[in-house]
């Protein structure tokens, strides 16, 4: 978990709870709070339940800059803000299974 949370970066937005990887990061500082975020990640694949909560997301429309009209929906770029907690945790299981994937010679090396 904590070599998932070095990769990540302090200055994106917050997700729709209003929680930053800088806060993340210093919850998760605390061993009893990084066991329980573990615990939690346990259960949604032992369980093969991903609560509602993980799903829910903030859509966020960005205009482009430079652009004489704003009537035009080219003009603008939508972002998707998701739950921190539910990035976090897949990326943990992406690193497994990336690693389980070399490990065990699973993938092609092309």
């Amino acid at each position: 978990m904590q070599e998932a949370l070095k990769a990540c970066s302090n200055v994106f937005a917050p997700d729709p709870g209003h929680i930053t990887w800088w806060y993340l990061k210093v919850i998760l500082a605390n061993n009893t709070c990084a066991g329980g975020i573990l615990s939690l990640a346990n259960a949604c694949l032992f369980l093969y339940h991903w609560p509602r909560y993980f799903k829910e997301s903030v859509s966020v429309i960005i205009p482009k800059p430079d652009k004489p009209a704003y009537n035009i929906p080219k003009v603008f770029r939508p972002i998707v803000v998701l739950n921190m907690l539910n990035k976090l945790i897949e990326k943990m299981i992406a690193r497994q299974l990336q690693f389980d994937a070399v490990k065990y010679n699973i993938l092609h090396p092309n």
